[in-house]
């Protein structure tokens, strides 16, 4: 059973990021792995995320929809707002961009 957000938490208000220039083969696996656990793609970015902060992170979408997946090379993601701040804290730390280090996430995630 899907666990519901308590009031004042859902997903439309969590910050946004639009994760740019996903390469192609990282896509790909994201999609696969989206359709065999049938949750949107955001979730599988969000899922690796989270297990990489050892966050508790339940799925925000419904399912996977093949007709929404068109490869696109951009994902808008919302992120928990303890996410979002970890991933800035890594970020600040390592002087690297949150995009890269999304992306080191998904390429160890489903590899």
């Amino acid at each position: 059973m899907r666990r519901r957000l308590p009031k004042g938490k859902r997903v439309a208000r969590f910050p946004s990021y639009l994760l740019k220039d996903i390469p192609p083969d990282q896509r790909l696996r994201l999609s696969e792995q989206a359709a065999a656990q049938n949750i949107s793609v955001s979730d599988i970015i969000r899922r690796l995320l989270c297990a990489r902060y050892k966050l508790d992170c339940p799925p925000e979408s419904y399912r996977y929809d093949p007709n929404r997946d068109g490869g696109n090379p951009t994902i808008l993601l919302r992120l928990q707002p303890k996410l979002k701040a970890k991933l800035e804290l890594e970020a600040g730390r390592t002087r690297r961009s949150k995009r890269d280090i999304m992306l080191e996430a998904i390429t160890e995630g489903v590899a």
